[in-house]
């Protein structure tokens, strides 16, 4: 029987886990408590063991025997001269003896030998012995000195490793180049296309006054790059108002302002066509005079403001899926609608529009909504599902959750094998004189299915608590013989 943990024997399990040699796991099936419980008790006292010390009790080993796993009989003395004095690598003894490298190296403590460190391992006579790798030398040296080709291309043009070739040049007196120094040879330069354009580059970026943007675009590379190699030869960079101020002639000048006045371009597309900055655009109209139109405004002149005014107020789109639509935000939306005397809809007054809109689009949009709120069965309906399901198994399926919707009326069972049937669970208060429209009531809803060629049965709540379930079930068999009564209730 297991013991509190309040009333643990602390002096039994003490004299059990340093004299007997039980461990925490002995211990923890004796008691009936976790391990860890055993090895808080046993730390408050100052006797617990490790891994290293049990594993040098003879209970330990006694117990491994008894399981059929004793101490691997390898000779300690061998493996710790094979390793000292004939330096062979652990992982050749791990594979002679067929153990782990945690055994072999346990061994050689055992035997008294000293594990070796990396350095020491690579000097071994056994390392130095391997078989170099026949690389030609002169060609690593050639490739990477005169032609400027990279260690790492190297490696992966000889199948080798990177620290491989690195070796290789550094014993034959190469230099290894720094990152700087990597990057201004011809090879780097080749990978962006500027081992021949490095003057034409200089001359369009002081004559031409071209961009940094421009140039990369022109030859495909980065604009640090192209900064880069300025800095390289002493080109002093532009700042943003010098290369703002690009002069245009007095035609230019007209024709960009009637590009942005009578054409309604805006500054981005009119500096694509002058191959410049759109500050430079910017400052050449402020110069003349020319109000700048504000991001909204620019955006108004693009959008069809008849198609808009339209979607909106016939096909009842709201102000954020017409902004979605035309891929700009509702508040230009909003202003186009105010400009042109359209009244802006409440929240309100768009769910009113969905559900008397479009039927189809209603239903579903009702479907979605109740299925988010995950309506389940209340007791009543459990009640009538769970005698369907006994006495029509199969036959009926609740649609309460809003599966089905006809007419905006979601019905509570539908008949799945065939027939036209529905049932109506009904709640006296809310179905009752506190029902708030006709539709509501039982005979509206009896008619709105029955214009879809629907049989309904209306069972009301305290005729539900009252029968039985086979009396339910009588009054559905009725419903298949089309012999319904609506409001018929139970006498208590």
């Amino acid at each position: 029987m297991p013991l509190k943990i309040d009333n643990l024997p602390i002096e039994e399990i003490n004299h059990k886990y340093s004299i007997l040699g039980n461990d925490t796991y002995q211990l923890a099936r004796e008691y009936c408590v976790s391990p860890a419980t055993i090895q808080r008790r046993l730390r408050m006292l100052g006797v617990v063991r490790t891994n290293k010390e049990s594993h040098h009790m003879p209970q330990y080993t006694d117990r491994m025997k008894m399981e059929g796993r004793p101490r691997m009989s390898l000779p300690a003395d061998e493996i710790a001269y094979k390793y000292s004095v004939l330096g062979i690598p652990m992982s050749q003894l791990q594979t002679a003896y067929g153990v782990s490298q945690g055994v072999i190296t346990r061994r050689i403590i055992s035997g008294g030998a000293a594990i070796r460190s990396l350095k020491e391992a690579m000097s071994t006579s056994e390392y130095l012995g391997r078989v170099r790798l026949d690389l030609p030398t002169s060609d690593l040296v050639y490739k990477y000195k005169c032609l400027g080709i990279s260690t790492t291309d190297l490696a992966k043009e000889y199948n080798v490793s990177q620290p491989t070739i690195i070796d290789r040049l550094i014993s034959e007196g190469i230099s290894i180049r720094t990152i700087k120094e990597s990057h201004n040879t011809s090879k780097y330069l080749k990978k962006f296309r500027l081992l021949l354009d490095e003057q034409s580059i200089i001359d369009k970026y002081c004559r031409l006054r071209k961009g940094l943007n421009q140039l990369g675009d022109e030859s495909k590379c980065s604009n640090n790059v192209i900064r880069t190699l300025l800095i390289r030869h002493g080109v002093k960079r532009r700042t943003a108002a010098e290369a703002n101020s690009k002069l245009f002639k007095q035609e230019e000048i007209n024709d960009i302002q009637r590009s942005y006045d009578v054409n309604k371009l805006n500054t981005r597309e009119i500096a694509k066509r002058y191959q410049c900055s759109q500050g430079a655009i910017l400052n050449c109209l402020k110069r003349q005079g020319v109000r700048v139109r504000a991001k909204g405004e620019s955006f108004k002149l693009q959008l069809p403001s008849n198609e808009l005014i339209e979607k909106y107020n016939n096909l009842c789109m709201s102000v954020d899926a017409l902004a979605h639509e035309y891929k700009c935000s509702a508040g230009v939306v909003r202003r186009i609608l105010k400009e042109n005397c359209i009244s802006l809809r409440t929240k309100s007054d768009v769910v009113k529009l969905r559900w008397q809109h479009d039927l189809r689009c209603g239903n579903i949009w009702r479907k979605s909504l109740m299925e988010g709120m995950n309506i389940r069965p209340n007791k009543p309906e459990t009640k009538v599902r769970d005698m369907l399901d006994k006495y029509f198994a199969r036959e009926w399926q609740y649609t309460g959750n809003g599966k089905v919707f006809i007419e905006g009326l979601n019905p509570d069972f539908i008949n799945i094998n065939g027939q036209k049937l529905i049932i109506e669970v009904f709640g006296t208060y809310w179905h009752g004189k506190h029902a708030r429209t006709w539709r509501e009531t039982s005979q509206g809803r009896v008619d709105t299915f029955a214009k879809y060629g629907y049989l309904t049965l209306i069972l009301w709540e305290d005729d539900i608590n009252a029968m039985s379930e086979s009396a339910l079930a009588r009054r559905i068999m009725g419903l298949y013989k089309g012999k319904v009564q609506y409001d018929l209730r139970v006498v208590k």
